[in-house]
């Protein structure tokens, strides 16, 4: 693990003088920002906490350094009152904030929790204008998060946003800030608490930020209320990572909400295991890291010893979990998890979610024989991309679950709603919904059987998902299954559309939409049962698990 001193001299070599800050080659998700990928570019984000760390070394040669990153920062925040975006800061210092597309919010919360600790940490220390500047900046994205005021299922976002407003209130000795970060926490709270689960559900990124957004509380703010929530809140967020977490694997076991990979990653997992005393084996840092800068200045706080136990075994042996983490009237059409964890092997699902990039509805992970565990995803692609307009409902029981596939016609393309045109019309070549395997090893075998379609066996080491394949029909056509190994990735497609010339579609309530597949993990050993998809009515139909379908477009929400 790097120190302090040791990431300030790796990062300091792009520290570009004539503009005061560090930059790094830029790559951006898609959305929000123009500036394109490949781009010297320089992130308020990064630079801020940038300056936190120079000023947190304590190494006088800095000193000047970070007060020249804290003024650059300070300078490309909004600051005209009447500006819907006042308060908050661009992701990239050569892209105001009126140029992106569109602005980001969240950066009032970001670049605002930077700020919390280097004036609890450092006010004296700054020049006084600039301490007057890093004050009144303070302030206005206090009270833009305050006039934002985002739902508690923003569960991240709210998180941080109660830690800078309960510190500006302190700060600034405002009960009305204060008492709205109270109130917000406390929200956050009690609706987990009701639901069953973080809304941002099992992530494996958002839980660590919101892991981060209460510790920070804990770190800058002394109010008793606010302290004590944010510590519920701390020992829920360890117990979810507990029960979620696959030893065998060292993964967090799916479903996901939110993902940016597949896998989990060497910070998070280092960071499990700093937590648990060891209980977790630390993993080396990845290449292709080296210009994020990860230092945040919060005193992480260790994992509660009732939960330590849980990451580094499995305990009561396979077990499986259903959890509610968005609740939504009607009933029916809350949002329910399950995850399925045995010895060598996890499946987790979710009985409704949509095809975003940033969710994992189907995923699993088991032992071979690398040191790279299998992994197995559902997505759907639009000409190769990731494709928000496909939703999926599924039946899971341990390893095997059925799922059925259908349009939606309040989503996106890329992206769950940025990317959405006023008719809903999307063009393309080719749409298609997958399952992938990855892993070192992967293998693909088609089983022919007779009088029944073909079964697809993904496998690698001593595990194999089955894949069975069922009806289906986009536009009057019948849905084709095919597979295949592309990049040493083995996948099973159901390809509904696929045309040499660009189609454009509208997806509204009126498109025939809907595939039907079952999937199961079984052990080499196990012989493969065919056993068909098939349809009775208006329900999709395998074994034992029955669900609904959904032949015409309908909304998400």
């Amino acid at each position: 693990m790097k120190t302090l001193q040791e990431e300030i001299a790796e990062h300091s070599v792009r520290f570009d003088p004539q503009v005061g800050l560090i930059w790094k080659k830029w790559k951006g998700p898609g959305y929000h920002t123009r500036v394109p990928d490949g781009t010297h570019a320089h992130p308020t984000r990064d630079n801020i906490f940038y300056a936190l760390g120079l000023l947190d070394s304590k190494m006088p040669e800095y000193r000047q350094r970070a007060f020249q990153v804290i003024d650059r920062v300070l300078s490309s925040q909004v600051v005209d009152l009447c500006n819907p975006a006042w308060g908050i800061w661009p992701w990239l210092d050569e892209e105001p904030v009126e140029k992106m597309n569109p602005p980001d919010w969240n950066w009032a919360n970001f670049i605002g929790e930077a700020l919390c600790r280097i004036l609890q940490s450092h006010e004296q220390e700054l020049p006084e204008e600039l301490r007057r500047r890093t004050v009144a900046a303070l302030e206005r994205a206090a009270w833009s998060i305050f006039r934002r005021n985002v739902t508690p299922g923003y569960t991240n976002i709210a998180v941080i946003g109660s830690g800078v407003t309960g510190f500006a209130g302190e700060y600034f000795k405002n009960p009305l800030l204060l008492e709205y970060a109270r109130t917000l926490l406390g929200k956050v709270l009690a609706q987990t608490l009701e639901t069953g689960g973080l809304s941002e559900f099992n992530s494996p990124t958002y839980t660590f930020v919101a892991l981060d957004g209460v510790e920070a509380i804990l770190q800058v703010c002394n109010d008793a209320r606010l302290r004590e929530i944010a510590e519920r809140l701390r020992g829920y967020i360890w117990e979810q990572l507990a029960v979620h977490f696959h030893p065998a694997t060292g993964q967090l076991a799916g479903p996901h909400s939110r993902a940016y990979r597949d896998d989990l990653s060497a910070e998070a997992a280092n960071r499990i295991a700093d937590a648990t005393g060891g209980a977790v084996m630390r993993k080396a840092p990845e290449p292709g890291n080296e210009t994020n800068w990860e230092y945040t200045g919060i005193n992480h706080l260790p994992c509660p010893k009732a939960q330590a136990e849980r990451f580094a075994r499995l305990t009561g042996g396979a077990q499986q979990i259903r959890q509610r983490y968005l609740k939504v009237e009607p009933e029916e059409r809350s949002f329910w998890a399950t995850t399925y964890l045995s010895e060598e092997v996890t499946l987790g699902t979710v009985n409704r979610e949509c095809f975003w990039a940033q969710r994992r509805p189907i995923l699993a992970y088991w032992v071979n024989r690398t040191q790279t565990p299998a992994m197995l995803k559902a997505a759907a692609r639009c000409d190769g991309v990731d494709f928000c307009s496909l939703g999926v409902w599924t039946e899971q029981e341990n390893a095997a679950c059925l799922f059925s596939v259908g349009a939606l016609t309040d989503r996106g393309a890329f992206h769950i709603h940025l990317d959405r045109n006023a008719e809903g019309s999307f063009s393309f070549r080719k749409l298609a919904v997958r399952l992938e395997l990855a892993a070192p090893d992967a293998q693909l075998e088609v089983c022919e059987c007779a009088g029944k379609r073909s079964v697809f066996v993904l496998s690698s080491g001593e595990y194999r998902a089955v894949v069975h394949p069922g009806d289906g029909r986009f536009r009057g056509r019948e849905v084709v299954w095919e597979s295949g190994m592309d990049q040493g990735r083995a996948y099973v497609e159901a390809v509904l559309w696929n045309t040499p010339e660009l189609t454009t579609v509208i997806f509204d309530d009126k498109l025939e939409c809907f595939v039907n597949g079952a999937l199961e993990i079984l052990p080499r050993s196990e012989e493969v049962e065919p056993s068909g998809v098939t349809m009775e009515g208006d329900c999709a139909v395998w074994r034992k698990f029955r669900l609904k379908l959904h032949r015409l477009g309908e909304p998400y929400n």
